[in-house]
């Protein structure tokens, strides 16, 4: 829907996800989710899907017993499930918190740039600008803004 309420354009989803969108863009972001993981989708404005965005982790660095959020059963493997993300304003960098509780800046070909270690309350991620993300930390029950320029080198 447009900001007027009028039915602007529909896509149907092959997976379980949610949409985001904002007025400064005309790219859809959609988190797909399945059983065993989670890709971040990026659409144009006629919903034709420009990128599929995953992260599959090293084996050596999860505990691949952990189930995902959807399947608690579905061990053994290293893609990530995301349970919450955003994109830049300017599309490059994604921010993405997966099911072991860790949020990652990742580029568009889904490669690593940083990783918040000490991030499991960290909850509705959002991009101020391009080089500000913010997050509601649900232990300090605070919105904390944090530039992200340095960590990306």
């Amino acid at each position: 829907y447009k900001p007027n309420e009028r039915y602007y354009r529909s896509k149907i989803l092959p997976h379980l996800g949610y949409l985001k969108s904002t007025y400064a863009s005309d790219t859809f972001k959609v988190l797909s989710e399945i059983s065993d993981g989670a890709y971040i989708n990026l659409y144009d404005s006629k919903m034709k899907l420009i990128k599929s965005i995953d992260h599959r982790w090293p084996q050596s660095e999860v505990d691949t017993n952990t189930g995902t959020r959807r399947c608690g059963e579905c061990t053994g493997g290293t893609l990530s499930s995301f349970v919450d993300f955003d994109v830049s304003n300017d599309g490059k960098v994604i921010a993405a918190k997966d099911q072991y509780g860790k949020v990652l800046l990742l580029n568009l070909e889904g490669e690593l740039l940083h990783i918040f270690k000490d991030s499991e309350s960290w909850w509705f991620l959002h991009f101020m600008d391009k080089n500000t993300l913010a997050y509601y930390d649900s232990d300090m029950h605070l919105i904390i803004p944090m530039r992200i320029d340095d960590l990306k080198n």
